[in-house]
């Protein structure tokens, strides 16, 4: 008995959940057979062949092309599945004004998911075979992007469906219901779970020791972390923000992945195991709150090791409640701040102030971006890009070119608040006056633009 318990390993496990998949697919097909069309009748079978192919491969262990095909199969009706949602209308919305129309949000979940099972196939692929070599260290380090792609499908399409309800997107999402019913969310987590398992034995087949969920030791008995070098606490704050906002959290994961591995290097702190972590973060409810505080007091200690003040553990805390975004960009630009050095801030008398023009009333300034419906931002822009390139050691900005990329390239409104602040930064401390408007302009200008607006105009209003 005990030698059968220890067989049942990860790849068993995860074969018992594809056999269970394959079963459910064939089962619900044959109940509706006679009102399926052939095209649907297909697209069960596939779903059937695709699982079941999987589960063999996993019970007898063969990890070579066969189980690769299986993802295959998966990935492609998967992108059948995909190109059918047009057919029945699984896109559109009723909106009251514009009647029936497709919708970009509401294809959103049906793009994660699709990207969740290719994403698979090609770890499959790049992992089991030698087709795709180039493929097979970055699908070895992010083994886990698949499962958290289909994971993260469900939790889209809740938001969305719930955006819709609340009216905060125009229009019902009458398909929605699909995606949000009782069924529907446990068969995504099992399917994610199924992944998981699956994918985890294939990039790590000798066991799960090799991903350090059981730490390597050294002849001595105590527990070896591989620490990341000081070169890898700097990442871009734009570019941070960026990922968070269009990856639907895959970033984020990767994330707390890295921040935890390199926070290790804390003197005085109990290790941390990164994977453990980031499976807690993902499947136990609220556990990330816990981890951004308790690593934010880490990130507190080290920044100071650096000697640079930080006592971003609170305000961490308290952020993190509303999600993850605002910690997450807080830290990054702690752990930036540490790995560059302290801010030093010195006069320069050769700095001028911006002129006259730059001066603007707070209160008029407001009105006039509430009661124009934001075309006064664009106007302040343009205007606010030209005083701006006053400031000493900075290349000027041609102030027309800005405003047509804030108004035409997605996010690029984001960027201009964040680079428009710095140079506000430095003009400010150049003269005397302390300012670090940048990063939370950064985080602002994300939710609600007029707030950083605000800010930076009050401040100019001080250097003109």
């Amino acid at each position: 008995m005990e030698n059968k318990v220890k067989k049942l390993g990860l790849s068993q496990i995860a074969a018992i959940l594809f056999a269970l998949l394959a079963v459910y697919h064939l089962i619900n097909g044959l109940t509706s057979l006679g009102m399926m069309g052939f095209i649907n009748i297909l697209f069960m079978l596939m779903w059937v062949a695709g699982y079941g192919l999987v589960a063999f491969s996993l019970f007898t262990e063969r990890r070579d092309i066969l189980l690769a095909a299986g993802f295959g199969i998966l990935a492609v009706v998967s992108l059948f599945s995909f190109f059918w949602g047009f057919r029945y209308g699984a896109y559109h919305v009723d909106d009251w004004y514009s009647g029936y129309r497709f919708s970009l949000t509401a294809m959103l979940p049906a793009l994660i998911n699709l990207a969740g099972y290719v994403t698979a196939f090609l770890a499959s692929l790049a992992l089991v075979t030698e087709y795709v070599l180039d493929l097979r260290d970055i699908c070895k380090k992010l083994w886990f992007l698949p499962a958290a792609l289909i994971l993260a499908t469900l939790i889209v399409s809740i938001l969305v469906q719930i955006f819709y309800s609340i009216g905060l997107f125009s229009g019902w999402w009458a398909y929605g219901f699909v995606y949000v019913r009782f069924t529907n969310i446990i068969g995504r987590l099992i399917v994610t779970a199924a992944f998981f398992l699956a994918l985890t034995w294939i990039a790590h087949p000798d066991g799960m020791s090799e991903m350090a969920l059981a730490p390597k030791k050294d002849a001595e008995g105590n527990v070896q972390y591989d620490i990341p070098g000081e070169d890898a606490a700097y990442i871009g704050l734009f570019k941070h923000t960026l990922l968070l906002l269009i990856t639907f959290g895959i970033w984020n994961l990767i994330w707390i992945y890295k921040r935890t591995a390199y926070l290790n290097r804390v003197e005085d702190e109990p290790k941390q195991n990164p994977l453990y972590q980031l499976l807690l973060c993902m499947f136990v409810p609220c556990y990330v709150i816990y981890w951004t505080y308790r690593n934010a007091q880490r990130l507190d200690k080290y920044a100071e090791s650096k000697g640079v003040k930080s006592d971003i553990a609170t305000l961490c805390l308290i952020t993190s409640l509303a999600g993850s975004l605002i910690p997450a960009i807080l830290m990054q630009e702690k752990m930036n701040e540490a790995y560059v050095g302290k801010k030093e801030f010195s006069v320069d008398e050769t700095q001028t102030g911006l002129s006259e023009k730059a001066k603007t009333g707070l209160v008029k300034h407001t009105l006039l971006y509430i009661l124009t419906f934001g075309i006064w931002n664009f106007i302040w822009i343009y205007r606010t890009t030209r005083e701006l390139n006053v400031v000493n050691g900075e290349e000027n900005r041609n102030p027309v070119t800005k405003l047509l990329l804030c108004i035409f390239v997605p996010f690029y409104m984001i960027y201009w608040y964040y680079v428009s602040a710095q140079r506000i930064d430095k003009l400010a401390n150049a003269r005397g006056v302390k300012s670090e408007l940048a990063t939370w302009t950064l985080i602002l200008s994300v939710f609600a633009p007029v707030i950083p607006a605000i800010l930076m105009q009050e401040k100019m209003n001080k250097l003109a």
